[in-house]
């Protein structure tokens, strides 16, 4: 879209409403320079929002760093009033067409511009914002950078203000829901971490602890290297071209390891043989490891539930298969994203030029595993299994959240849905 389109892009809307420039409803700044040197942070008090700040996801900005009265006088810092908009202006960051505003009154670092709305409502204009895309109107071919001379001249519907406070009430329900969702997401994984690493060196049944080479663990358990553990040898997976017509072999991408999630979506068709991968197909209760990727990411593991034979694993995978009279593959799932193991699998990697950092077999084979009886690697596996699955079901919901607001947001934004005569 440029320039000429996206000023014509709200033609449509209700015959009530006015389509105006961005200018006339607002005031379009930039931040200021960004200090620099500890002499300008130590002791500071005053509050510096630079782009890094956005999540991406809350309304609010929710960090910030301090900065001196010596910081404000030496860049001249301009102070910008809570609950200015704030997106980004310049570099990479703009693409990703994030909003929030200031909680509080903050100084503004010069790469996020600054809007302070005029003879309209805030909120509205904040989720205005947020459905108005700035991305295709870049300029500048080294550092891209919006021009806020020309963002001001964007034309932008404006409905009668009564109908601009409920439009932003709506929204706000729902961004306010979707948050809470966010944070009880959040809340609950970091109980499982802490419930995770008491479990992995308490155990269930209260017993002494002993030292060993992965830590503290109850004395009646055993470590025992993985490759001990298994019913058969690992496998690394197979990768194909991706089909083009629609057809051929299901194969798992990264995001599902990474996600936890085995879905279709996190599944594409390739051009497979059938008959050299024929070896390759899941079964329930198969664990798979992410062997090569980004560095936070290799060594990441996660078990698979669903149905044999819905698809095969690609190469950059390695499938673990466990004794199951010895071990659960659900105990060593969990026991293989404990910080402990994770550490241990970021030590072991090692990169080539131009590749991902990888882990090896061997490396896999030789993981130390903390092993109690089968009975209370059950128990241990079930209540950590009790929480993911409150972390599923909390998930679902806020993804349904995000939805209704993606949709309410194109629909009360065009004038398609009207809340002119709702009553608050």
């Amino acid at each position: 879209m440029n320039d000429t389109d996206a000023n014509i892009e709200f033609q449509s809307v209700p015959t009530d409403w006015v389509l105006k420039e961005f200018g006339q409803v607002a005031s379009l700044k930039s931040g200021g320079g960004a200090p620099q040197g500890n002499e300008y942070f130590k002791d500071g008090k005053y509050p510096f929002v630079r782009v890094q700040h956005f999540d991406g996801t809350e309304k609010y900005i929710a960090r910030w760093d301090l900065i001196t009265e010596k910081a404000v006088k030496d860049y001249r810092l301009k102070l910008f009033k809570k609950d200015t908009i704030l997106f980004p202006k310049s570099g990479a960051s703009i693409m990703l067409e994030k909003r929030a505003k200031l909680p509080i009154d903050a100084y503004v670092v010069g790469h996020l511009c600054c809007v302070e709305p005029e003879n309209v409502e805030n909120d509205f204009l904040f989720y205005l914002l947020k459905y108005v895309k700035f991305a295709h109107t870049i300029d500048g071919s080294t550092l891209p950078y919006l021009n806020l001379n020309h963002l001001a001249k964007r034309m932008l519907p404006v409905p009668p203000l009564p109908e601009q406070h409920n439009i932003a009430y709506v929204l706000t329900t729902i961004q306010t829901a979707i948050e809470q969702q966010a944070r009880m997401i959040k809340l609950t994984r970091e109980l499982k971490s802490v419930l995770m690493k008491k479990l992995f060196t308490e155990g269930l049944r209260g017993e002494k602890q002993k030292e060993t080479e992965i830590g503290l663990v109850p004395e009646s358990w055993k470590i025992i290297e993985l490759k001990n553990l298994l019913r058969e040898p690992l496998r690394n997976g197979h990768s194909a071209k991706p089909s083009l017509n629609g057809k051929g072999i299901r194969t798992l991408t990264l995001t599902a390891v990474t996600k936890r999630d085995f879905s279709v979506k996190n599944t594409k068709l390739t051009t497979a043989d059938p008959d050299r991968v024929s070896n390759f197909w899941l079964r329930n209760g198969d664990i798979l490891i992410e062997r090569a990727n980004t560095p936070e990411y290799v060594g990441l593991a996660a078990l698979y539930k669903g149905l044999d034979n819905f698809s095969i694993f690609p190469d950059l995978m390695i499938r673990v298969r466990v004794d199951e009279e010895r071990t659960t593959p659900n105990f060593i799932a969990e026991y293989l994203i404990t910080p402990v193991c994770r550490m241990y699998f970021q030590k072991s990697m090692h990169s080539t030029a131009g590749n991902f950092p990888k882990i090896d077999q061997p490396t896999v084979e030789k993981t130390l595993i903390p092993l109690p009886k089968l009975e209370e690697q059950t128990e241990i596996a079930q209540t950590l299994e009790t929480l993911d699955k409150k972390i599923g079901l909390i998930d679902s919901q806020l993804n349904k959240l995000v939805e209704l607001f993606r949709t309410l947001l194109h629909q009360l934004m065009t004038g398609q849905v009207r809340v002119k005569d709702l009553e608050i």
